[in-house]
């Protein structure tokens, strides 16, 4: 499965709106959709909030299979790989 259909799958099991569940992953509304639609791929920082907010929901889902850093933004290239490794 990739991550949007995971996406999708979350936030329905939730029953929550692109826009509630943008809310409270601290996002903009447009992110959760273009990744939902598979328009782009999620950057490690939006991996990371949608893994804390599964664990704070309780729902299972191994983030391995979406870690995915977004090349597009090499300024923060340095601090996605940190955080990998660390």
């Amino acid at each position: 499965m990739d991550t949007s259909e995971k996406l999708k799958k979350i936030r329905k099991e939730l029953g929550l709106t692109q826009d509630k569940l943008a809310h409270e992953l601290g996002v903009d509304y447009s992110t959760v959709s273009r990744i939902e639609r598979g328009v782009f791929k999620p950057s490690f920082k939006f991996v990371e909030k949608l893994t804390e907010f599964c664990e704070k929901n309780k729902i299972d889902f191994d983030n391995t299979n979406i870690l995915i850093i977004n090349n597009s933004n090499t300024s923060n290239l340095y601090d996605d790989i940190s955080k990998v490794i660390s």
